[in-house]
């Protein structure tokens, strides 16, 4: 959004869905950061920041599914080496629809470290999970933000690429909503 023009949204309005969001300001053009266009991260940025203590890389998938314990089809169950897990379902009250308060979104992102590293790189399958959560961290003020788009999809094909996981769980054809959340 802050590469749109929409620097400023209140938190307000994406946390009690009172008061709709503005813009702040007329739309600028975009401010890449030093890792190229906006809010992007490849392979190589994620393979660098395992050895990277500045580096938060973030799983946005449910806990069973970083553990490796629930199997959506991706060529190896797991989670990127190293890496954090905030779900994307725990951002959420599933009641309203609105996202959570924003001490306890503070707290989620806070126990994974993500707000006291001086860059985040968020996953998940595909991409578009990875989104909420780091909107989410911009929304919180860590600014140093990235999405790996290839996400688990990408990275668990290549299995030179470190991968960690405990014992898997149902096979794919057995995933229900209630044992991919938990």
């Amino acid at each position: 959004m802050t590469h749109s023009g929409l620097s400023k949204v209140r938190t307000k309005s994406l946390t009690s869905g009172s008061a709709a969001p503005r813009r702040d300001g007329p739309c600028g053009k975009p401010q890449w950061g030093p890792w190229g266009p906006p809010g992007g991260a490849t392979t190589q940025d994620v393979l660098a920041a395992i050895d990277d203590g500045g580096v938060c890389t973030l799983n946005t998938l449910p806990d069973a599914i970083h553990r490796g314990q629930v199997d959506l089809g991706y060529a190896r169950p797991g989670h990127v080496k190293g890496s954090e897990n905030v779900s994307f379902t725990q951002l959420v009250d599933r009641a309203t629809g609105a996202f959570l308060p924003t001490d306890e979104l503070r707290k989620h992102f806070d126990e994974a470290g993500a707000l006291e590293r001086a860059r985040v790189i968020s996953y998940c399958g595909g991409g578009i999970a990875a989104t909420t959560n780091a909107f989410v961290l911009l929304m919180l003020g860590q600014s140093n933000v990235a999405v790996y788009d290839g996400s688990l999809d990408e990275w668990s094909r290549d299995p030179s690429l470190p991968m960690e996981s405990e014992a898997t769980g149902p096979p794919h054809s057995e995933i229900t909503p209630e044992n991919a959340e938990s």
